[in-house]
């Protein structure tokens, strides 16, 4: 979703929105009973992520989507809006990606409810954009009527983009400091801690659980790049060594591999029930924690810097 109000943003009103990002890489997943890690349930919502957005570009942001009716009744909210749409308001939606074919990766292969930006043209036909995985173009009303109304979720917003401004320095730091989390990173130490559950056979969870539990770990650990906006946005004020600069980089591309490779070990060990790779896998986690609170520790220090040197008015623009 914050890729599409970032989107929307840059788009209409060539505003900056790497701040938008700063935190995304600690976004919320959940582990279910059955031992899934899933970026979607009922417990995970957007409501900060909306408010925080609409605190920092003082722009003004409507859910449209009703949680108390029916999706068939919400879908025809959706096309009311659509039809109403003034040139100001981009409107967002919820599609689950099993049923669109454009995405070939998950099309009838696994459920993705996903925010894409819906507008319809002035020859009737509906118009997509998805940021995300950077496509737009043309989609089937039979499509989107599937993947709206079949999605386990839902959701939808609008937002009106005709008044938006830069965020100031004040709103950056309290921001960053809100959704910071210096010490802690959650998903290692939540996936080493079902590992672990699987090896001890803890409420039946077995090694073939590892495959459908780490399925939808590639889409959360994409988040994990979200990295390279915070220290693109310190870089561009505060000018650091290129090669510097780069290194940096560097670790969160490697962050993002790292967690890839486990991925695909998971699955691997899934097939070949190795209860030894099961420990390796374990291993590889601490390792990843480790890289992930060394970027932190590197990323504070560099907002600490831009803070300061924000507040001796020293940034270049």
């Amino acid at each position: 979703m914050l890729s599409c109000f970032s989107h929307i943003l840059e788009k209409m009103n060539k505003v900056d929105t790497r701040p938008l990002f700063f935190g995304a890489w600690d976004a919320p997943f959940e582990i279910t009973e059955q031992g899934i890690i899933t970026y979607y349930s009922d417990k995970i919502h957007h409501d900060h992520e909306v408010s925080w957005f609409t605190q920092l570009f003082k722009v003004a942001v409507t859910q449209w989507y009703d949680q108390r009716i029916e999706h068939q009744q919400n879908y025809r909210r959706l096309h009311q809006y659509l039809r109403r749409r003034p040139d100001n308001r981009s409107i967002i939606v919820q599609l689950d990606m099993y049923y669109m074919p454009h995405m070939t990766l998950f099309y009838h292969k696994q459920q993705l409810p996903h925010y894409v930006i819906l507008q319809r043209l002035p020859s009737g036909a509906l118009y997509m954009n998805d940021p995300d995985f950077e496509w737009e173009g043309e989609v089937a009303e039979q499509h989107v009527a599937e993947a709206f109304l079949k999605n386990q979720y839902g959701g939808g917003f609008y937002i009106d983009h005709a008044q938006v401004q830069e965020p100031d320095h004040l709103d950056i730091i309290h921001y960053f400091n809100t959704r910071f989390k210096k010490d802690y990173n959650e998903l290692p130490k939540s996936v080493k801690q079902l590992f672990h559950d699987i090896i001890e056979e803890r409420e039946g969870k077995s090694i073939q659980l590892l495959m459908p539990a780490v399925k939808q770990l590639g889409l959360i650990v994409l988040r994990k790049h979200s990295y390279e906006y915070a220290f693109s946005y310190f870089n561009t004020a505060l000018q650091l060594d290129e090669a510097v600069y780069e290194e940096m980089l560097g670790r969160v591309k490697k962050l993002v591999k790292g967690w890839t490779s486990l991925q695909y070990s998971a699955i691997k060990v899934s097939v070949t029930g190795s209860a030894q790779m099961m420990e390796l896998l374990t291993q590889k986690l601490d390792i990843l924690d480790e890289l992930e609170m060394s970027i932190k520790k590197e990323l504070h220090e560099l907002y600490e810097q831009w803070r300061i040197t924000c507040g001796q008015g020293q940034l270049h623009v």
